[in-house]
């Protein structure tokens, strides 16, 4: 039972550093296909941050702003 609970923590965390990554080095096609699949854009990484975030500071203003509008209407792409 702690393993599985463990794998799934490692899991989640990878998913959340894999989506911070993709924005934060701005590579578009990929948060174009999370955001398809109902990527939350609104997990935080161990910093605080939101994938938009990790775009606005690498200076992705564009993608960040792209990020936040698929945020805003998250509820709606979840279904």
């Amino acid at each position: 039972h702690r393993d599985l609970h463990l794998s799934l923590r490692r899991q989640r965390q990878m998913c959340i550093r894999d989506r911070h990554i993709a924005a934060k080095y701005g590579n578009r096609t990929i948060v174009e296909l999370l955001l398809k699949l109902g990527w939350s854009t609104k997990l935080k990484n161990a910093k605080g941050m939101t994938p938009g975030d990790m775009a606005r500071s690498a200076k992705n203003l564009t993608l960040g702003e792209k990020i936040d509008f698929y945020g805003m209407n998250e509820k709606n792409l979840a279904t």
